[in-house]
């Protein structure tokens, strides 16, 4: 398991990749009570969640303090992003109640510090002190480029990034272009990898390059009815 997570994590160290296996047996373990992922396989889940997850660790900043990851459910990329970086303070957001407790559970179980699940909305948090709080935010498998740069920039301190991980992604780029520029984020890099079993992901990196308009986020059910 080393072996094949050095290849998204370099010098991955042993305590880091108990961890990780612990994580991952605790989700599949909690899976078969709570609906969190459709992947069953420890093989498999391997890398389509925790090689995937780990692909960002390398477009964190080492001066990052604070990542938010939006629609958190099962915990990828967050817990193995945390794992990675022990440094960083971990914010979780699930609307739904069982998976933000779920979360809180696996935090407990593997002893990490400085990391919560919020059973919180985005939009619901870019509307309280938190707002443009955050150093880093990411965002997998949860909606469309345009809704998620909606929910994401808020959030974001100037400056900070966003990471989306998406699968092929250069459609969503296109059709985000006027969400990003309404949002005042910026695609720095657009990096592509290909997972163990011929997967290809994207993770598209976002700078925020000026304060969020105040008018944003709107409601979400406006977000998803007319996205920018």
């Amino acid at each position: 398991m080393k072996e094949k997570l050095a290849v998204y994590l370099p010098g991955i160290t042993e305590i880091q990749a108990e961890k990780l296996k612990r994580y991952l047996e605790f989700l599949l373990d909690y899976n078969t009570r709570l609906n969190l992922t459709a992947i069953t396989s420890f093989d498999e889940a391997i890398v389509k969640h925790l090689g995937d997850s780990l692909a960002g660790a390398a477009f964190i900043p080492k001066e990052t303090k604070r990542l938010l990851d939006i629609g958190s459910g099962g915990g990828c990329p967050a817990i193995p992003l945390k794992i990675a970086r022990p440094d960083i303070s971990l914010t979780m957001t699930d609307g739904i109640g069982k998976k933000a407790d779920f979360l809180n559970a696996a935090v407990k179980h593997l002893g990490l510090e400085e990391a919560e699940a919020v059973k919180e909305r985005a939009e619901e948090i870019a509307r309280t002190d938190r707002r443009e709080s955050f150093d880093i935010v990411t965002a997998r498998a949860v909606a469309a480029l345009p809704i998620l740069l909606e929910l994401a920039s808020p959030l974001i301190k100037v400056g900070g990034r966003f990471l989306a991980y998406k699968g092929d992604g250069e459609d969503e780029i296109e059709a985000a272009k006027g969400a990003a520029k309404a949002l005042k984020m910026q695609l720095i890099e657009t990096y592509g990898y290909t997972l163990e079993g011929g997967h290809a992901r994207k993770l598209l990196i976002y700078k925020k390059t000026a304060a969020t308009p105040a008018e944003y986020p709107r409601r979400y059910s406006r977000i998803i009815k007319q996205p920018l």
